[in-house]
Formats: C-alpha cells, structure tokens, sequence
C-alpha cells in the first residue's frame, strides 16, 4: 500500500515539474486534442482563381476554403495577401537582373512578409459536367509539397462548391486520387498517354496561364505544381499590368479625339476600364450639348453667347426674290436666291451698350493713334459748335482745310508725330489714310444721350470688323457681317413687304427727320426694338441706321451670286441697307442701296451674323 502510495507521489511530482518547465507542451492540446493557437503553422492563401463564371461568388468561395484551412494553420488571407504580392511582383520584375520574376523567390518573398513558410494555392476550375476544386500547400524555402488535394464536384452549383472547399483542406475530402475526368491538356495521340514530364514540357513552351491551369487539372499533385501556380500568379499580374497600360493608353487615344464616338468605343472596349466614370460624364456632357444646338438651331429660337453678346433669332433657310425691277438701276435685276442653309442673325442692330461692353476691354491703339484722338480732341476744343459733329464723321481733311486755327491750339506739347499728322493730311487732298487712323470712341456714337439700348453710330465697316474679331476671340465662334442676300432675305421674313415687315413704313421705321412731311424719328435714333418686328422676329431692319454688309457695292445686279454668299470686288466701296433715321422712306424699303468708303462713319451701325454647326 505504500509502494503504490509512494509511486503516485511521484507521479505528480513529475506532472508538476513538466507543467513549470514545459507549459506549452502542456497547453499545446485543448480537451478535444485539437491544435491550439501556439501550435499552428503560419500559412499564405494566394488569391482563388475561380471560373469565369464563378467571379460572383470568388468572395464567398475564398472565405469557406479559409474555414477551413484555419482548423490546422494561421491563415493569412484576402486584399492584405493580393496587396503585398502586387507590390513584390512589381519590385521583383523591375530588378535589372532579371527580366522577369522568379516565382519561386516572389512567392518566397510573400511568405517571409508574413513570417510564414507555407503557400498555398486553390483552384476552381471548370471542366466537362462539373468543377475540379484544387488546393495546393507548399514548403516554399524548401520546395516540399506539404499538401495536395483535388475534388471533383459533379453538376454542383455555386453553394455547392461553397460546401465542398470547406473540407477541401480534409484528408476524407476524398478516398482515392483523382485520376479521371479532369480535361487533358494535349490531345493523345494513338491513344497513348502524355507523360506528366512530356506535358510540362509544352506547357512551359507555350508559357500561357490556360495551360498552367490545364496542367494543375491533370496533375494536382505533380511535381511541377506549385511551380505551375506561381507562373500562373506571375502570368496574371503581367497581363493585369498590360491591360492596365492598354486601358490607359486607350484612355488618352479616346481624349484626342474627344467624340462622342471616341468614348463609346473606349466603353466597349473597357467596359470595366479605369476611365468609365469619366467617359460616361464626358458623354453625357456632349449629348446634352447637342441637345442645346439642337434647340438652339431651331428656326426662331433666339439665342445669345454670352450676357452682353447681341441676342440672335435662327433664320431657316429658304428661297426669294432679291432686288426690284421697279425702283433703282442697282436694285435691278430682280433675281432668285436660295440660302441653302439656316443661320442666325441680330434680333437687333448692335446697341451702343453691348459695343462698349466688348470695346472697353482690350485697346491696342499705337502711339500715333493715341496722338490722333487728342488732335482731334484740340480741334473739337476751337470748332464752332455746328462743326464739330464732323469730327466724328470722317470729315478730317476738311476740317483742316477750313480751321486753320488749330496750330494756334498744338502747343509745345504736340509730339513730331502729331505734327507729322497734320502736315500729311494737309498735303492729302482726300485725307482717306489719316482718317482711318482715327480709332473710335469707346462709344463713337452721336446719339449718346439716346442710351444703351439705342443702336451704336458712326461706325464704319472697318471699325465692324474689329468689333467682330473680338467677338469671335470672346466667344470662341464664328461672327460676321452679313452677306447681302443673307440680309435682304432675312429682311424680308419669306414675305415681299415694301419694307422689312410691313408695307407701312411707320410700323416698323424710324425715318424721315428732315422730310416733308416728317417722319417718325424726332430727329433722333431710338432704342432697338420699339417698332413692330418682321415675321422672321427681327427689329429695325428699316430705319433707325443704315447697317453694314459684307459685300462690296455693284452698279447692278447683273452676275450676282444666287446662293446667298457675300459678293466681293469691282470696287472697295461696301454696301449699306435699311436706311435711317433720317433717310426718305424709299431709302428705307427692303430692296434699296447704299454705299460708302469703308471708312466712312456717320448714320451707320451693324447686326451681325453667326454661322450655325
């Protein structure tokens, strides 16, 4: 009895002694012999490589495999693994001593980033009535097969496959290899069978990711295997990187382009690309562009480019009869136009506002030029009141001529060059070149007290035109004076009015100041718009102030265009239209001429033109 007292004692003695010195051997099993924690091996799971249409559920899948395998390993899983193998991939293949990753040492450099010494790989690969789900645990420093499993998984669905990868880690995952009916990866020929050797062979000879695969199906646990998964790895990121350029470069070619087309076509082609967010905004920002033109360029629709740009009415295009053979010789003859297409013009004649609007902006005046408004300025100053409208007329030479005082008035201050002026424009019997350099007002007009809203004057085509580039640089589109076609048609509104709406002049003219009787105007332009508009919306194209065109003045109709273009040459002069507010009524019909020096100023404004997409 006390021997076996005695050997009891002992034993828990040694119990004791092994529990202070060895305590992990002693927790090293919990209560249903399971490894614990401490006993674990560290082990990567490289990202799943699932059918194509199995991506769905790729998630799902990958998480069941994990359950699995966590039962005997420390499982490192998911973005965190993806992520640091991008970034080995991309340090390993940028290494100048290699032109490519060595998969063994970037899979080596996976598992040391995790202190691991495990890899392991898994597959679900679809093959003929079913799936063959692979896993493949490898020693990778050194290179010992650890694990390797393959199950068939016949006519299973998605949830299935989900079941059968939480035991695909299991040693009852299976009772025999799996030796049939996995595809083979070249075809035998005279029936005999490709040597596992032979197929690793052609498999690396064609270096393509469909053969790895094809040779993990047929040999999961040969000896190539976890070499066959690390190029596949590699063959991934490779191509992921080559689409990623390709998008990129795809990307700027649709950029130059810049078309609707361009980006549909990168959208096809990359339907889950880089850029789709930007391709579908940049889409929807041109068709709704194209929507704008559309509305915009409906006949009738009024439109303007900018808030103090002039407000534009879209004229269709159409036919009519041009000129009279009942009036003037140069309104004859009478002949048919066709404007082929539809194009804006002013609602209005510009108004004084929206010139010094734009004209305020930029000068760009030279020195003399800058002499010459202040000489012009002295000779205001010692003009009789009755002259010196006529400054602002052109009438310089004249003024010259006949006011020989204002030497008297250029003082010590008068520049050489200023002097220069008045000595070349004495000795100029006409005086045209000086009269051009006298750069107008930023409001040039007579009527200034009439307001913004009345019609700018005293300009001249010249000045036109440099009222129209800068339009142009403003807006980013194509201004103009009209052609005269384009304005006796747009005039006319598909009617053949005496005047531009009407047969009677006072509905829709300002005219007849110094007629007998008098007219409407007072003596006086008036603000746009205040008469009746032509059927076309347009205002004023009657009276108020003769208007610009494009075209140099004819004797006669004789040779004229008939679709509408400006008519160039035969003179420098430039036509007028409309008559003003201090013209005859005749001078104010639809079919009457004037013509002027495209310098001259004085009862003479514009409207423009805008060319339509």
């Amino acid at each position: 009895m006390k021997k076996n007292q005695a050997q009891s004692l002992i034993a828990v003695l040694i119990a004791c002694i092994c529990f202070v010195f060895f305590p992990d051997k002693a927790e090293a099993q919990d209560m249903n012999g399971k490894a614990t924690q401490s006993e674990k091996e560290r082990l990567v799971l490289m990202p799943l490589r699932v059918s194509d249409d199995n991506k769905s559920m790729q998630s799902v899948m990958e998480t069941a495999l994990v359950q699995g395998l966590q039962q005997k390993y420390v499982v490192f899983e998911g973005e965190q693994v993806a992520q640091k193998a991008r970034e080995i991939f991309l340090k390993e293949s940028r290494n100048k001593a290699s032109n490519e990753c060595n998969e063994i040492r970037c899979l080596q450099n996976i598992a040391e980033a995790f202190q691991a010494e495990l890899i392991a790989t898994a597959n679900v690969t679809k093959i003929e009535g079913g799936y063959l789900l692979s896993l493949n645990i490898q020693n990778i420093f050194d290179n010992k097969a650890v694990y390797s499993n393959a199950l068939p998984c016949r006519n299973c669905d998605g949830f299935q496959i989900v079941e059968k990868l939480k035991l695909l880690d299991s040693e009852n995952a299976y009772s025999t290899p799996q030796t049939s009916g996995a595809p083979s990866a070249l075809p035998a020929s005279s029936g005999a069978i490709v040597s596992e050797n032979a197929l690793w062979d052609e498999t690396q000879k064609s270096n393509k990711i469909v053969d790895y695969q094809t040779y993990l199906a047929q040999y999961p646990r040969g000896k190539y295997a976890s070499t066959a998964e690390g190029r596949i790895y590699l063959l991934e990121e490779q191509t992921r990187r080559d689409m990623t350029q390709q998008d990129q470069n795809a990307w700027t070619k649709a950029t130059n382009v810049a078309t609707e087309t361009s980006y549909q076509d990168y959208l096809t082609r990359y339907p889950q690309g880089l850029y789709i967010v930007q391709a579908k905004a940049r889409i929807k920002k041109i068709q709704e562009s194209r929507l704008k033109i559309v509305a915009e360029t409906k006949p009738g629709s009024v439109f303007r480019d900018c808030p103090e740009c002039p407000e534009m009415v879209i004229v269709p295009a159409g036919e009519f009869n041009m000129g009279s053979n009942n009036a003037d010789k140069d309104e004859q003859p009478a002949h048919h136009v066709t404007i082929a297409k539809m194009f804006a013009i002013g609602k209005t004649e510009i108004t004084q506002g929206q010139w010094k609007a734009l004209m305020s902006t930029t000068s760009s005046q030279t020195t003399g030029e800058n002499g010459l408004r202040e000489l012009v300025g002295k000779i205001q100053h010692i003009l009789p009141e009755h002259r010196k409208r006529d400054v602002t007329e052109s009438h310089f030479n004249t003024i010259l001529e006949t006011s020989p005082e204002y030497l008297k008035n250029c003082d010590d201050n008068c520049t050489a060059e200023q002097r220069r002026a008045i000595r070349d424009s004495q000795e100029n019997d006409n005086s045209t070149a000086t009269a051009n350099q006298i750069v107008v007002d930023n409001n040039p007009s007579y009527f200034k007290n009439c307001g913004d809203e009345c019609p700018v004057e005293q300009v001249s085509w010249t000045d036109a035109q440099k009222f129209i580039q800068k339009l142009n640089a403003k807006t980013g589109k194509h201004y103009r004076l009209p052609s005269e076609a384009e304005w006796e048609y747009a005039c006319r509104g598909g009617s053949q009015n005496e005047y531009c709406g009407s047969d009677q002049v006072g509905n829709v003219a300002w005219y007849g100041a110094y007629t007998n009787p008098q007219g409407n105007s007072g003596k006086s332009t008036h603000a746009v718009a205040t008469l009746g508009a032509n059927s076309f919306g347009l205002y004023d194209m009657s009276g108020n102030v003769w208007e610009w065109v494009e075209d140099n003045y004819h004797a006669n109709y004789n040779g004229a265009p008939v679709d509408g273009v400006a008519w160039m040459g035969e003179t420098s002069r430039h036509t007028l239209r409309g008559g003003g507010w201090n013209s005859k009524a005749q001078e104010a019909r639809a079919a009457n001429r004037g013509r002027v020096d495209p310098s001259g100023r004085g009862n003479v404004g514009f409207r423009v033109v805008r060319d339509l997409p």
